[in-house]
């Protein structure tokens, strides 16, 4: 009898996970892990593919049929990206991952084009180092090298790849992608609480004067809510690092995005 009355009890302060059980699997440490890696997996490779998959359709540019290495490619270094920045610089899967993901360099799409070919391979040997402490790239230098690896080194090669060469707008355009990897990362690369918010202040505002310099519209405004809203609460608000990490890497890709949307 006290079994029963006791297991009436459970139920009546878990209502929801005795008619809903499924509820209990987001509760799990390794589902969440899991889930959301899988959502900075895709949010990466939509900021890498769409803008210059979209630029390149004006130009009538077709991509080559042996795309998978490439995709392949930027499916792990994006998985390799996220457990790194979750671990806080320092993960052996990432690291394991990076390894595997030199293989898809020495595709015959990739390694046909030696500039292609060298700066996918150089991109993931940066990540390998920006792992080991005595690089000191946990800082200003490696948020710089970073966000320009990140905004210009995949979708270069997409663009090139489809068309055979760069074009100047082009890369003019990427421009504000680099400055949103600078203020979206500069909370997980300088540690110092004091400087970061200096830091991302001065980004932010040098990013918002970017957003003004484009056709304001809808999609400019929305951006620049976000930039300032993430200011003046997220990078302001003492968060896990766990859950800081997800956070901006969302709030990042939805900026981005807006600005794709902002351009077409």
């Amino acid at each position: 009898m006290d079994e029963q009355q006791t297991q009436l009890k459970r139920t009546n302060l878990h209502p929801q996970s005795s008619h809903y059980p499924w509820l209990s699997l987001f509760k799990n440490s390794r589902f969440q892990l899991t889930l959301m890696a899988l959502i900075g997996i895709f949010l990466q490779n939509v900021i890498w593919w769409v803008y210059p998959l979209i630029y390149g359709q004006h130009l009538n540019a077709q991509l080559p049929l042996d795309l998978q290495f490439l995709l392949g490619y930027t499916i792990s270094l994006a998985l390799a990206i996220f457990l790194m920045l979750y671990h806080q610089f320092h993960s052996i899967g990432a690291l394991l991952i990076l390894a595997i993901n030199v293989l898809f360099t020495f595709s015959n799409l990739i390694k046909g084009d030696i500039l292609v070919f060298t700066a996918l391979l150089s991109f993931t040997f940066f990540l390998v180092a920006l792992q080991f402490k005595w690089f000191k790239l946990r800082s200003i230098w490696g948020l710089i090298t970073f966000a320009l690896a990140n905004a210009f080194i995949i979708p270069l090669t997409v663009f090139y790849l489809q068309n055979k060469y760069v074009t100047q707008p082009f890369i003019l355009t990427l421009f504000p992608l680099f400055l949103c990897y600078l203020y979206f990362m500069t909370p997980l690369f300088i540690v110092n609480i004091t400087k970061k918010r200096l830091t991302s202040l001065g980004l932010g505002i040098l990013l918002i004067i970017t957003l003004l310099t484009l056709p304001i519209n809808f999609w400019t405004i929305c951006a620049i809510a976000i930039v300032i809203s993430t200011w003046l609460i997220l990078i302001n608000l003492k968060l896990s690092y766990a859950k800081l990490v997800p956070l901006l890497l969302a709030i990042q890709a939805v900026t981005v995005l807006i600005l794709f949307l902002q351009q077409y």
